[in-house]
């Protein structure tokens, strides 16, 4: 096994962002599915780093209630990953 490859079945949350991709161009699995999941979990960091920043500057109750429901969320999300697509 050469320095950049990696294990078979290695999971999603483990693998190189660039064999993710690679796997998903060239091989049947990961499918749509593990995509869509990597990419909706990318995009609520996102949604929450911008509601963490805002949060430092002048705090909201009604947004640490977002936060605390994005953490949650996003927790959730990554144990379906890690069961799912392991």
């Amino acid at each position: 096994m050469d320095k950049d490859s990696q294990p078979p079945n290695t999971a999603i949350w483990q693998q190189r962002l660039s064999h993710f991709r690679d796997a998903l161009a060239h091989n049947p699995m990961p499918g749509c599915g593990a995509a869509a999941t990597v990419v909706a979990s990318l995009g609520l960091a996102l949604i929450l780093k911008g509601l963490h920043i805002s949060q430092q500057h002048q705090t909201s109750e009604a947004r640490a209630v977002l936060i605390e429901q994005g953490e949650g969320r996003g927790l959730n999300a990554r144990a379906l990953l890690v069961k799912e697509y392991a």
